[in-house]
């Protein structure tokens, strides 16, 4: 950030509203660590987040791994990431991520070995307008743990009122449907996929797109989100 940019829109804490930085030390200490992880379906405990067989749909996600707990905190980072396109936020953000947080992600390296990673596209519309695709820094963050080519294998092609702004699950499933398409459907068959999302809250989004990649012949749809909740 300049420093005239600096001078007229100072870094100011998101929780506690320090001048300075983003997420000052103290706030720091708020965010929590998911340390059970849950089946995306029943909402139940599950080890690394698989989803349960029972639970699982012929199309649906095989499981979802997530580093926080989407708390109030959280939502206030990303909202000022996503919609004051303050990528300067996220920055700062990755910086205050320890490591040991993000260690359990390796699983994949056995549960995929072979997998994509595929960040959760934006409407082109929306995309020009914020001029990123948060989902894309998250990918090029967990690259980092996970070394697997990112893939654009799946297009946001109907542009919706954003998932947060509706109260019921049943609202969220309506608007996600549909909503996406496969670039080039002769690519996915046998692929694994890891989809990378921010948050997850009733799923929606990760089962839309894991129903469309497997209906398209995807092997395995994984789901690893920043925040859970």
């Amino acid at each position: 950030m300049s420093f005239a940019a600096d001078f007229f829109f100072p870094k100011r804490c998101v929780g506690c509203g320090i001048f300075g930085v983003y997420i000052c030390f103290y706030c720091e200490k708020k965010l929590r660590i998911r340390l059970t992880d849950t089946c995306i379906y029943c909402k139940k405990k599950s080890l690394y987040g698989l989803t349960h067989p029972e639970c699982l749909p012929r199309s649906g996600v095989d499981g979802l791994m997530a580093i926080f707990n989407y708390d109030t905190f959280l939502k206030k980072i990303i909202l000022q990431i996503k919609y004051r396109l303050a990528t300067e936020v996220w920055r700062e953000f990755a910086k205050v991520i320890r490591p040991e947080w993000v260690w359990k992600v390796r699983i994949y390296r056995s549960l995929a070995p072979t997998a994509l990673l595929l960040p959760v596209p934006l409407h082109p519309s929306k995309e020009r307008i914020r001029g990123f695709n948060q989902a894309d820094l998250l990918g090029r963050f967990f690259s980092q743990y996970l070394p697997y080519p990112t893939v654009q294998s799946v297009l946001k092609i109907k542009k919706t009122p954003a998932q947060a702004t509706l109260a019921s699950p049943k609202k969220r499933r309506r608007n996600i449907q549909a909503s996406f398409a496969v670039v080039n459907p002769s690519e996915i068959k046998g692929k694994e996929y890891i989809i990378i999302d921010d948050v997850v809250t009733t799923g929606a989004t990760c089962r839309e797109i894991a129903a469309i990649l497997k209906k398209n012949g995807a092997a395995k749809v994984y789901a690893l989100t920043l925040g859970h909740g």
